[in-house]
Order: C-alpha cells, then sequence, then structure tokens
C-alpha cells in the first residue's frame, strides 16, 4: 500500500514582539495618519479593474503624477506581501522587476497599496 506523500515547510517562529514605547507608538500613529491623510488626497483618474475582493485605480496626486492604487479587503487572504516588498525597498534592497511601493496601509477591513506608475519617475 503506498503512502501518501506530504510537503511540510519549516516554520520559524517570531518573536513575542517586545513591548512599543510611548515614543514608537506615538511615531506609528503618525505614520498611519499621514498615510491616510496622502491616500485621501489621490484623485482617481481611471478604474483598471474592480472584483469583489480588489479594486485597482489609476489615481494621481496634486501635481498629477501617476499611481496605482490597490484596495484589496482584508478577508481575501492577498495583499500581505506588499508590507514586505515596501520594507526591503525602504532598506535600501534593490528589487528592478518590481514597482515601488509608495504607500502600505492597513485599516480594519481594507489593505490599500500605492505603487508609481510605469510612467512616473522613480
Amino acid at each position: 500500500m503506498r503512502r501518501a506523500v506530504t510537503a511540510t515547510a519549516k516554520v520559524k517562529m517570531a518573536k513575542t514582539p517586545k513591548k512599543a514605547s510611548k515614543g514608537e507608538r506615538s511615531d506609528e500613529l503618525s505614520a498611519y495618519l499621514d498615510a491616510l491623510r496622502i491616500n485621501e488626497r489621490l484623485e482617481v483618474e481611471e478604474l483598471l479593474k474592480s472584483s469583489p475582493a480588489e479594486t485597482t485605480e489609476l489615481v494621481a496626486d496634486e501635481e498629477g503624477h501617476l499611481y496605482v492604487r490597490k484596495t484589496i479587503a482584508r478577508g481575501s487572504g492577498t495583499g500581505s506581501v506588499y508590507a514586505r516588498i515596501k520594507a526591503a525597498q525602504d532598506a535600501g534592497r534593490s528589487l528592478p522587476h518590481l514597482p515601488r511601493v509608495s504607500l502600505f496601509l492597513k485599516t480594519e477591513s481594507q489593505i490599500i497599496v500605492v505603487t508609481k506608475s510605469a510612467s512616473c519617475p522613480a
């Protein structure tokens, strides 16, 4: 009798994060509120894609620079990779095959990702 072979992946357990100091919480809150304000100022130029789980729009800032904004439902299981991409790019890692993530924002029900449009200078 044949046994079913199942693949298992090693999962590195994350250490329990230390409690953030009052200053760190204040910085995180300020960054979150700044991201919300930036997102609110973007003007939709064109709807590129719409589904129950995700909306993709071409948006412009106040200076007319174009970006792509994805609004992803938190329960859809997609979108969290953008946080890792942004962190890597912010740390100086070169990822030329990926768009530059300008904004990553999680709300209670959505993940909002804003990337540079191909027509926008890096």
